[in-house]
């Protein structure tokens, strides 16, 4: 469940590269709220968490319901678990590392390798991008992404419908952009057994 998460970060960041008008900074921290839904047992899912990245590192955490953090340093990605009362080292997983590198790279805006992905609509004066997949492999994790502006032209929210009739919402909170203290958030000390 956790990767499918990631996944769908991943998509998110090609969404908003191909939206154009919608930039991200190279170093940014965005706290979001995330709701699921489940439509195979009419169930939602709600969470927080927030995301940092300096260009090169991200590190993807989600704090609520459950306590999650992985952190990329531009090569490798290592996933923490917070269980009975500390934190725990996950097995390595290549296949986290390989997301994470292409979310860097829409960061980062080298998007060649994703180009084409979606087609995007605007409307609403600018202030909603509407993106459909246009391949096989968007198309296999992803519906359609509805990106939403407020009024000074910068994201507020996404919209997540997937094929099998789930969607996700994350809404953004606030989105601090070239924040200062970024090593803070890539420093694994926090993770040593104690």
């Amino acid at each position: 469940m956790r990767i499918f998460f990631l996944m769908q970060l991943l998509f998110c960041f090609c969404a908003l590269n191909a939206a154009q008008s919608v930039a991200m900074p190279k170093a940014v921290r965005i706290y979001f709220e995330q709701e699921k839904t489940l439509s195979l047992l009419d169930e939602k899912i709600r969470g927080k968490g927030i995301i940092v990245s300096d260009g090169n590192r991200i590190r993807w955490e989600i704090t609520e319901p459950f306590k999650s953090v992985c952190i990329f340093d531009g090569s490798d990605a290592v996933q923490y678990e917070f269980e009975n009362g500390r934190w725990r080292a996950l097995k390595e997983n290549r296949r986290l590392a390989e997301i994470f590198k292409r979310i860097k790279s829409v960061i980062s805006g080298n998007v060649d390798e994703m180009g084409g992905a979606f087609d995007a609509a605007v409307s609403d004066g600018g202030k909603t991008v509407v993106l459909k997949p246009s391949n096989d492999a968007a198309a296999a994790f992803v519906s359609s992404i509805r990106i939403e502006k407020n009024s000074d032209g910068e994201i507020a929210a996404l919209s997540i419908d997937d094929p099998n009739g789930d969607s996700t919402h994350l809404k953004f909170l606030k989105v601090e952009k070239d924040p200062k203290d970024l090593e803070k958030a890539f420093d694994k000390s926090e993770f040593a057994p104690k």
